[in-house]
This record gives structure tokens, C-alpha cells and sequence, in this order.
């Protein structure tokens, strides 16, 4: 059943205002009352760098490639490739040099993703050898379970036109259910199979996996131990960081007490801070983060208010506000929206203060101009919702790539940057949408709208994305979202491609897109768990932010 609030217009009748409502927040204070923070022991810190010492032993010492590649891979799956960044670059560099030619289908896949991963565009026609005269999959290779699991996740980085890698996802996702519960399979190669098949690496948040392969490695017999005992160190290391930090993003968030003053909107700080988890994952990446977390859950609300709540009469001065970035003209809006201006004014006065003793500050012209880029679209939305007008599918993702909020996310994980020393090209090229960018926002789009397709349909203002494609092509909605399914697919190797080497743009300033393209496969897979997050998303919060790896 909608709410009902009552908001009188100065000097105007009072307004009924209907809306759907969210699930209110599971976590309240949960985070500022966590406590105590156990602090890292300082014999920890010691066992972990003496850890990482045996471990870039190991590295030095692995002379075989496929030894090496297994290591490799093991240290990103844990969650540890930040610390060995330099050990990994040179290690592919040399296996990208290496014109090994693998007839084992694990070698020759496992290379293929690392690769792929590390930027190298490694080509895909070697896997021909494993297909017939038909270009299918030889069925021979159905009962090799760790080269099945390993080509499954190799294609997931394919290209626009890499046709056999498509075939080889079908292949694979035909035959690893089968063999997933074979007697033969082992423990740990049965659950990393399970896992795949929910979510493959390629589409995965990193930090969520490092945790599930974890449990996954310490399972398998092939396991280094060193590397067993590192990852769970730091993780819990990593893990008590984190929870400091969103304590006081939580305390931030408490104080600008919007929720309580705007009772229409979404409260979704902790969610937000996991989305700003999954886009910036690296230690170090604190600021990013912060800046992450604060800039989704402000234009959260920011989607509330026009949305949900305002008028148009309303919305349009309000709209005026942001463009200008004028404080002074907000005292002529009612007052739920001076109460909005006034927190997002308030928090990019805290991020410019930040960054002017790094002479950065110029970022924050560059975050104003995409929240103004994002009211702007907002409030066309909500025009197009009160008139009733139903655009063409193009002219629909015109305006709704941009509300996506990706573009603005992007460019907000950039701004909080503070382990790279990016120009301001990188910032120009960012503002501009680029290619990699509309891929990104376009998944987001597409996703958002088909797993939201129901409630869309009962709220009589919103045309989706969906709704536009079904009413152009006059097709149903099951044919329209597999159509959309298959742009997604589509986005998703434009990704891949736009991460290629060389770099134009800093591979520090493209990763994020990658890394928003799988949040959005995290939090919308098969419902949106942003509007309800009291299911997985409170597991995965739970398995990041609170529970702690068991040590022995």
C-alpha cells in the first residue's frame, strides 16, 4: 500500500504526496556501536610481513609457467594482489612472453584469463584446438572438471566478436552441473564450481570473492599454507580498517539526520559504503571510498525527492538550485529541499577542504558538474512521468544512462584517488562519457529496469527502459528483457575490451568501471537488493563487515 504525507507549499494549499514505500534500514546504529575495534596486535603485523616475505620467495623460486600462473592466480583470488602488485607484473609479463602453446585445457585457459586480467590482449583463436571440424567443444573434454571451471571463467573475458568464447560459456555451463556433484570432483573444486556458476570471477565484487575463496582454498589439497595463513590475516587485518572507517561515515551520516527530516527517503548508508567496498577495494583506497559512499547515499535521496515526493513545481526551482550551485535561491524552495541542498552543499565544502592541501581541488568542479548532469536527468524523467509521454527506446537511454548515477560514481571514485596523481585530462575524459563508461551505464540501466519491472509497472509515472522497448518493437516483456539481456552481454565485452593495453587513460581510471559493472551484478543479479536489503545483501554486509575469518 503507498504512504500518504502531507507537505504544505509556503504560501500554497497542502500537498498530498503518494509513494511506494522502501524497507527501512536493517542496521540503524549498528556500526557506530560496534565495539571495541580490536586493534591489530602488534605480533600480527609482524607474522603478516614476514608472510609476505616467504610468499614473494615462493614467487622468485617458481620456475615452471603453470606453477607460476597457479600462484598467480591463488594470490588475486585471496584478495592479496594489492601487496604483490610489482611480483604479478613481472611474473605475466613473463608468461605473456613465453609462447608456450598448452594441450592441457586448464594451462591453456588459466593463461588466457591472467592475461586478459592484466591487460594483455592475448588471443582467443588458440582455442580452437580444443573444438572439431564443427567449431563446437570436443565432448572429451566433459569430464575434465578443473579445465571445464577454468575455460568457464576465461571466457568471461571475451571480446566483441570472439564467437568461440561465447560457445565455450554454452559448453560450459551445459556440462559443469553435471560434473559439479561427481564423487570424482573434489571438496573444494565442487564449491569453487558452485560459486562460478552464481557468479563468475569476471562479474564478481573482488573483496565478496577473496572471502568465498578462502574458505574455498583451505579445502583443497594443492594449497600453499603460507599463502593460506596471509590471506586470513589480512583479511581480518583489512576487515577491522574497514569497520573504523564506516563508523565514521556511519556517525557523518547520523549527524546529517536526513532521514529523519525527509521520512520518504531510502536509508542505505551501510549498503552505499558496500557498493564503495566493491568499487574501490584496495586498502588504501580510503578516501575513494569515503567520497563513494557519501556521494551514492546523498544521490539516493536526491532520487527520492524527485522520484517519489516532489512536484514538478517543485522540482523545477529545485532543479535551478543545483545547476547554479546557489545557495542563496534555495530559501525560496520549500523546506525538505533546503534541507537536502544545504547537507550536499555542506559535503562538498568537506571534500574541497580535503583536497586543497593537495592542490586537488579543482576534482570537486568536475563532482558538481556530474551531480548537476544528474539532477538535470532526474528532473526530465520526472517531466516525462507527469506528462505521460512514453519515449523511443535511443531517446530513453539518452536521458536514463546518465540516471543510471555510474557516470557521477565514476567520477567520484576518481576524485578520492589518492595513490595516483591523475591530470586533468583524465578528469575531462571522465566528465565526457566515454565509450567504457556508456558500456557501464548502459548494463547498470538495462539491469536496474528488468529486475524493477514489476514495481515500475505499478508506479503509473515511471516508464522503464523495459516498457520503451516493448511498446517500440511490440514484443512482450519476456522477449524485450532477453533482447536486453543480450545488450548487457554485449556491454559487458566492450568492458573487457576498453581494459586492454596500451592505455590511453590510466588503467587506475578505467578499472572502476569494470568494478561498478559487477556491483551491479552483486546487488541486482536476480532482485534489487538495494530498495531490499534484508536478505543477500545483509549476508554479504555480515560476511565482509562483521564476521571475522576463523584463524585455525
Amino acid at each position: 500500500m503507498a504512504s500518504v504525507l502531507q507537505h504544505p507549499l509556503k504560501g500554497k494549499e497542502e500537498v498530498v504526496r503518494k509513494y511506494l514505500p522502501y524497507e527501512p534500514s536493517y542496521w540503524g546504529d549498528f556500526f557506530i556501536r560496534l565495539s571495541p575495534v580490536q586493534e591489530i596486535d602488534s605480533s600480527i603485523e609482524k607474522r603478516v610481513e614476514e608472510l609476505k616475505k616467504e610468499v614473494k620467495e615462493v614467487m622468485r623460486c617458481a620456475d615452471e609457467p603453470l606453477q607460476k600462473m597457479n600462484l598467480v592466480d591463488a594470490i588475486q583470488r585471496l584478495g592479496l594482489g594489492y601487496d604483490f602488485e610489482e611480483e604479478i607484473d613481472k611474473a605475466l609479463k613473463q608468461i605473456n612472453d613465453n609462447a608456450c602453446i598448452y594441450d592441457d585445457l586448464h594451462a591453456f585457459a588459466l593463461r588466457f584469463r591472467l592475461l586478459r586480467q592484466w591487460g594483455y590482449k592475448t588471443p582467443s583463436d588458440g582455442f580452437n584446438k580444443f573444438t572439431n571440424v564443427h567449431g563446437k567443444f570436443n565432448e572429451s573434454l566433459s569430464s575434465d572438471a578443473r579445465g571445464l571451471l577454468s575455460l568457464y571463467e576465461a571466457a568471461h573475458l571475451g571480446l566483441p566478436g570472439e564467437d568461440i568464447l561465447d560457445e565455450a560459456i554454452a559448453f560450459t555451463m551445459h556440462h559443469l552441473p553435471l560434473i559439479k556433484n561427481n564423487n570424482k570432483v573434489s571438496v573444494s573444486l565442487a564449491m569453487d564450481i558452485e560459486r562460478a556458476l552464481y557468479i563468475p570471477l569476471r562479474k564478481g565484487m573482488e573483496k565478496l570473492q577473496a572471502r568465498q575463496y578462502i574458505s574455498i582454498y583451505e579445502k583443497d589439497d594443492q594449497r600453499n599454507d603460507t599463502l593460506l595463513e596471509l590471506a586470513k590475516l589480512d583479511y581480518n587485518r583489512v576487515q577491522r580498517m574497514l569497520q573504523k572507517e564506516l563508523k565514521t561515515i556511519s556517525l557523518w551520516w547520523k549527524e546529517l539526520a536526513l532521514i529523519e527530516k525527509l521520512r520518504f527517503a531510502r536509508d542505505r548508508l551501510v549498503e552505499c559504503y558496500f557498493w564503495a567496498l566493491g568499487v574501490c577495494p584496495k586498502p588504501h583506497q580510503s578516501r575513494s571510498r569515503r567520497v563513494f559512499a557519501k556521494i551514492i547515499a546523498l544521490a539516493s535521496v536526491m532520487d527520492d525527492i524527485y522520484d517519489r515526493y516532489g512536484t514538478i513545481k517543485e522540482l523545477i526551482p529545485f532543479n535551478d538550485v543545483i545547476q547554479r550551485w546557489d545557495m542563496e535561491a534555495m530559501k525560496q524552495l520549500p523546506d525538505y529541499m533546503q534541507i537536502f541542498i544545504h547537507a550536499l552543499a555542506d559535503t562538498y565544502e568537506e571534500f574541497e577542504k580535503d583536497l586543497s592541501s593537495e592542490r586537488n581541488s579543482y576534482r570537486i568542479d568536475y563532482l558538481k558538474k556530474a551531480m548537476k548532469d544528474l539532477s538535470r536527468v532526474y528532473l526530465q524523467e520526472a517531466i516525462w512521468g507527469v506528462e505521460r509521454y512514453v519515449p523511443t527506446f535511443e531517446e530513453h537511454l539518452s536521458v536514463s544512462l546518465l540516471s543510471s548515477g555510474y557516470p557521477m560514481l565514476h567520477c567520484a571514485t576518481l576524485v578520492g584517488l589518492e595513490d595516483i596523481n591523475l591530470t586533468k585530462e583524465v578528469y575531462d575524459w571522465v566528465i565526457s562519457v566515454p565509450q567504457i563508461l556508456q558500456s557501464t551505464a548502459l548494463l547498470s540501466r538495462l539491469m536496474d529496469d528488468i529486475v524493477d519491472l514489476e514495481r515500475d509497472k505499478k508506479q503509473e509515472e515511471v516508464i522503464s527502459s523495459v516498457q520503451c522497448y516493448v511498446l517500440e518493437k511490440g514484443i512482450s516483456e519476456e522477449e524485450a528483457c532477453l533482447d536486453l539481456q543480450k545488450m548487457i552481454k554485449e556491454s559487458r565485452k566492450t568492458i573487457n575490451e576498453e581494459l586492454l593495453k596500451p592505455y590511453s587513460i590510466p588503467i587506475e581510471a578505467r578499472k572502476p568501471a569494470l568494478n561498478l559493472a559487477c556491483m551491479m551484478e552483486v546487488i541486482y543479479k536476480d532482485h534489487n537488493s538495494y530498495n531490499e536489503p534484508s536478505g543477500e545483501m545483509k549476508d554479504n554486509i555480515y560476511s565482509l563487515l562483521v564476521n571475522q575469518v576463523p584463524i585455525i
